[in-house]
């Protein structure tokens, strides 16, 4: 659908790319101004809607490029030898601080985008959301050492009962920060680490 887009010439794309997820993570989809977008991408709005047929196409191709993006480094740099399921989960976590370093606009505006109200926009996310959310269980639960776990409790359950704990906890994050710096992130990742011990008391083995 956008592949004359991508076949632009790299540097044009990442303007555009650059300008219009800053606006959209600074300003969200209702209150983001395409005006800001082509000054920034020194671009004409007649060029910018001969890719993206409204803000809804742009908004929609920048959230799908940058899950795309994130997670592919995200998931390049997992161990899938590792089987104890809490480290996997410090694992990710540290993988995604990185990745915010190197690219810190864009996790904010997929942080602010995955909460959009936008009616606009909405559902097309719920959606898109859904899917993200199953492809992640999927590989979370790759390769799980069961033998951890306490006599009588089930670890596929547990295992799903740790997710949506954690997620849980990222999604409270996300709903109140609409912004997150590098010291920020670097605290709410010693605050996971003690919800990740009184998880692995909970479950495992003394």
């Amino acid at each position: 659908m956008f592949s004359k887009f991508l076949s632009l010439e790299k540097d044009k794309q990442e303007r555009i790319i650059n300008a219009a997820i800053d606006e959209f993570a600074q300003r969200g989809y209702h209150h983001a101004s395409t005006n800001k977008i082509i000054d920034r991408a020194k671009i004409s709005k007649g060029i910018l809607f001969h890719y993206f047929k409204s803000k809804k196409d742009l908004f929609l191709f920048l959230y799908d490029y940058s899950i795309e993006l994130l997670a592919s480094e995200i998931y390049e740099s997992l161990d899938y030898e590792e089987t104890d399921i809490f480290q996997k989960m410090r694992q990710s976590a540290k993988l995604k601080f990185n990745v915010f370093q190197r690219h810190p606009q864009m996790f904010n505006f997929i942080m602010r985008a995955y909460f959009e109200q936008a009616e606009e926009v909405k559902d097309a996310l719920v959606i898109k959301n859904s899917s993200i959310i199953k492809e992640n269980v999927n590989k979370f639960y790759l390769n799980f050492d069961k033998t951890r776990f306490r006599e009588g409790i089930d670890p596929d359950k547990a295992v799903k009962l740790i997710y949506w704990s954690l997620e849980g906890f990222g999604n409270e994050i996300q709903s109140k920060l609409k912004y997150i710096d590098a010291d920020q992130y670097e605290t709410l990742l010693s605050e996971m680490e003690e919800y990740i011990k009184i998880l692995e008391k909970c479950f495992y083995q003394l």
